[in-house]
């Protein structure tokens, strides 16, 4: 009994080392809950092409709301700041094609939210909660559009999972994220411990640069000018569908 209490301690002690990130990038230096290993999939096998299972869209964990007083913070010199113009840009819908950034609002303000990708747990409960709720966005007059770095078949694979009524759009190649300035280069100690725990981002965006989006928001007016940026440094708090929509009556009414 007392053997076995003492290999219980010592499994609770290691899944709790893999779900702590202690990154020492700026943007990533709170406590992330790492994925466990997918199913059939062990820390010894993770890395194996030949072993590795399907990839799957993470079950959604609660973010934390952002406090009122902390909407619109670009912390660790990310996101742009207000009144910053954006360049004309073409990424890739989920099927592979290419759409531009501008015709999202062309036609009404659009807000443009990165997130992490499909792999994230807090990002997905982001999704599901704008896929629900954006009835009130679509009342507040904006258009919503998600960007990740996921390549299109992994997109789309959020899309299915959330039937998410706005674009989903793919970027693997970072041309968005570097125009908004949210790119996340994880450091090489956190990249082990994604992999050991199951989580390859390589194979969520079909490139080896192993950069993600600092998770954030912005809100674009139809000159293509930045009205309002959030780009925090805790990728576990988020703003919330309610508060967003305050951010974008305030803004569009001051217009």
């Amino acid at each position: 009994m007392k053997k076995f209490i003492t290999l219980l301690s010592g499994l609770w002690l290691a899944l709790a080392l893999g779900a702590c990130d202690t990154s020492t990038t700026p943007q990533h230096g709170a406590a992330e809950n790492t994925p466990a290993p997918a199913a059939g999939q062990t820390a010894a096998n993770a890395g194996s092409d030949t072993q590795r299972p399907a990839l799957e869209v993470a079950t959604p964990k609660d973010y934390t709301a952002v406090e009122n007083a902390a909407l619109g913070v670009n912390e660790n010199g990310k996101g742009l700041e207000p009144g910053t113009e954006i360049a004309a840009l073409t990424i890739a819908d989920i099927h592979g094609k290419p759409f531009e950034l501008q015709q999202a609002w062309r036609e009404q303000p659009a807000l443009v939210i990165f997130y992490r990708g499909g792999w994230c747990p807090f990002c997905n409960m982001q999704v599901r909660e704008l896929s629900v709720k954006y009835p009130q966005l679509q009342a507040a007059g904006v258009q919503a559009l998600l960007i990740s770095v996921d390549e299109p078949d992994k997109a789309a694979m959020v899309d299915a999972q959330y039937e998410i009524p706005f674009p989903v759009l793919s970027d693997p190649k970072l041309i968005a994220h570097e125009a908004f300035n949210v790119v996340l280069e994880l450091s090489e100690e956190n990249l082990a411990r994604y992999r050991e725990y199951g989580l390859d981002l390589s194979a969520w965006s079909g490139q080896e640069h192993n950069k993600i989006a600092v998770s954030s928001v912005f809100l674009i007016d139809q000159s293509g000018t930045v009205l309002f940026s959030h780009a925090p440094e805790d990728f576990r708090s988020r703003p919330s569908v309610e508060q967003l929509v305050a951010v974008i009556e305030s803004h569009l009414t001051a217009e």
